[in-house]
């Protein structure tokens, strides 16, 4: 628990935060990571990756997060069926078009006034795309001029099917980040000990 509350506490410190969720505990530890983002005070734009955001709106709700400082970017609803516009939700087209999803970004910080943007899960383009164009997009994302928004990217590790996959991803992703942290699994603990 007490890396999950440090969060905000990473986030005053350092720009950029991969958090690494293990993949059985998702659930429980998105929540927690969800409540400690709702206490920062901060608009938060939300990328959903892996749900849409109606599903993501309800599990907010359930976990007594109030979504008022939530600005959403659905990547999933779109590809599906024709989205209506949402004052607080911009559809991509697709979960595989990478530059509506950074042109969506840079609405939600420049005109929404988001402090944070945080992406819910990034291993989930290991579905769509290879490692190395993953990696190309969070290098831009992370060094893209969006002002001073603070970057946390999730990701899951584990799992039978992607498993070798994630962890490739997640090596990739920590020479990137200022500092990582991982939730759940054995011991809860941070990557790199110099940044605690």
């Amino acid at each position: 628990m007490g890396a999950i509350m440090d969060i905000g506490n990473k986030l005053t410190r350092h720009r950029t935060l991969l958090v690494i969720l293990d993949e059985e505990e998702y659930e429980e530890k998105i929540g927690e990571v969800w409540k400690s983002l709702g206490k920062l005070g901060k608009r938060i734009c939300y990328v959903c990756l892996n749900k849409p955001y109606k599903d993501v709106i309800a599990d907010l709700k359930n976990q007594g997060v109030d979504v008022k400082n939530f600005f959403f970017i659905d990547v999933l609803s779109s590809y599906y069926r024709r989205q209506e516009p949402l004052e607080n939700c911009i559809f991509v087209p697709a979960p595989t078009d990478m530059g509506s999803i950074m042109k969506a970004i840079s609405r939600a910080v420049k005109e929404k006034g988001c402090e944070i943007v945080v992406f819910d899960t990034l291993s989930t383009f290991l579905v769509y795309k290879q490692n190395y164009l993953i990696l190309k997009f969070t290098h831009r994302v992370l060094h893209e001029n969006l002002t001073d928004a603070k970057k946390i990217l999730i990701t899951l590790k584990g799992g039978d099917i992607l498993g070798k996959e994630r962890e490739g991803l997640i090596k990739d992703l920590v020479m990137f980040v200022d500092v990582s942290v991982t939730l759940g699994g054995r011991k809860e603990k941070d990557f790199r000990g110099n940044c605690q």
